[in-house]
């Protein structure tokens, strides 16, 4: 699982940040993913 940061810049999305998530951000986030 990835954690991503973006912001739009006009037509486009910019990304500022992206890294693997910890083991506490997957098992908060998993259900929603399915």
């Amino acid at each position: 699982m990835i954690v991503m940061v973006w912001t739009p810049r006009g037509e486009a999305r910019r990304i500022i940040s992206m890294r693997k998530a910890n083991d506490r951000e997957q098992a908060r986030y998993a259900h929603r993913l399915g």
